[in-house]
């Protein structure tokens, strides 16, 4: 095979390609619901059953150990899930977690869950499961106030809820 050949064969597969997957196959959209809290979110004109989800549990607040420092907080898990089915108009109800609060001499606060898609009920952590949320991240745990001043543990892979989970950081 020559060189010439080579490199016509390249070009004929670069332009099939080209007309099997046009380049607005691969647009996309990206959308960030920040907002922390039980919310409500509305399915756009455009949705796509072709699509990720992915959540961050919050992160915990450190320990405060009356003048001696205490452990950092731990961060929160994340998870996602792929081709989440909806239609457009639906509300989808979800929640991001809240931070750890700040304390003054005692251990630190857990970061709230954050999830996609509370099916049915009120509940607010990965604990209610996959029946009832579709994606959840569970949020970091505390710092600790007392010697050795451990830092809070990241946020759990159980029970976060996902096709792909990972574990928060500890804290320092």
């Amino acid at each position: 095979m020559n060189n010439r050949h080579t490199l016509l064969t390249s070009l004929a597969t670069l332009l099939i390609g080209a007309l099997v997957f046009p380049y607005h196959a691969f647009a996309f959209k990206r959308i960030f619901l920040t907002t922390t809290g039980v919310q409500t979110w509305v399915a756009v004109s455009d949705w796509s059953s072709v699509n990720t989800v992915e959540v961050i549990g919050a992160g915990a607040s450190g320990g405060d150990g009356s003048n001696q420092g205490g452990g950092g907080g731990g961060g929160g898990a994340y998870a996602s899930i792929f081709n989440y089915a909806t239609t457009s108009g639906v509300s989808v109800t979800y929640q991001v977690g809240v931070g750890g609060i700040a304390v003054a001499n005692g251990s630190g606060v857990y970061g709230g869950d954050t999830f996609f898609n509370r099916a049915s009920g009120s509940a607010t952590t990965c604990d209610a499961g996959a029946a009832t949320l579709s994606v959840c991240a569970k949020g970091g745990a505390g710092g600790e106030e007392a010697s050795p001043w451990p830092g809070g543990s990241g946020g759990t892979t159980t029970p976060s809820i996902g096709t792909t989970k990972n574990a928060g950081g500890s804290g320092g």
